[in-house]
């Protein structure tokens, strides 16, 4: 249906797909859709402008999940009276927009997403509609965070089986955690102990080459903890540095 146009008798697999595609020639032919009635078996919708006289209204087959448009009265007289905000370009739509183009490359940016459907339906959505459909859309591929922090425990028990030597615990922790090029550690928050207990893990995993480990130099805001903490576990390896606050 690339013209998005409907005839009487014309069939659907389901109510979705039905949806889907009065929604998608909304779009296209630049018209909003004021539904009168929409359920699992049937759908009646007209044309939101004052006056135009278009409406289709379609209804499920018995014994199937079949859909078929029952009739289809009118034709546009309205014009294109749509081309900004669009109700029917909502979020779930945008994500089915851009799904393949974010499975292809998760880089893809808001403003790239206006841009493609500017061009291809030439209406314009709001730039926090577009980024709420990225951000929907790359959690239905690679799921949530929450879904990716319960992988943790068997994330580390990977590293350790395919990285000999590597060390890789869990502890609770918020989310709120940083990385570094060297080694990274997520806890619950940055204190005394959090510091003590990163830089004894860190000191393990250097002690295996201490033959050839160089003296190495943690660069810090001379926070108290992260002082104390090198002074006491690892004076071996590393001196401490202090950096100017940032104004």
């Amino acid at each position: 249906m690339e013209d998005h146009t409907f005839v009487v008798g014309q069939e659907f697999p389901d109510v979705k797909a039905f949806r889907n595609a009065i929604k998608e020639a909304a779009i296209a032919q630049h018209f909003e859709l004021r539904i009168i009635k929409s359920d699992l078996i049937r759908y009646f919708a007209k044309c939101a402008s004052e006056g135009c006289p278009w409406r289709i209204r379609a209804v499920k087959l018995p014994n199937v999940s079949t859909f078929t448009v029952r009739s289809l009265e009118g034709t546009h007289t309205c014009g294109r009276n749509a081309q900004n905000c669009h109700h029917q370009a909502s979020v779930d739509w945008i994500v089915s927009f851009i799904e393949e183009r974010l499975r292809n490359n998760t880089n893809y940016k808001p403003k790239d997403i206006l841009h493609d459907i500017h061009q291809q339906y030439g209406i314009t959505i709001p730039y926090k509609q577009a980024w709420r459909a990225k951000e929907r859309g790359l959690a239905a591929i690679y799921g949530s965070s929450e879904e990716g922090y319960c992988l943790l425990p068997s994330y580390c028990e990977q590293i350790k089986r395919t990285n000999p030597g590597s060390v890789a615990q869990r502890h609770p922790f918020d989310a709120d955690g940083g990385l570094f090029p060297l080694a990274f550690g997520v806890v619950d928050m940055e204190n005394d102990e959090s510091w003590m207990w990163f830089l004894s893990e860190l000191q393990k995993a250097l002690e295996m080459n201490t033959e050839n480990m160089p003296q190495l130099t943690f660069l810090c805001d001379g926070q108290k903890g992260i002082v104390d903490a090198v002074k006491r576990k690892v004076p071996k390896f590393f001196s401490c540095s202090l950096l100017a606050p940032l104004e």
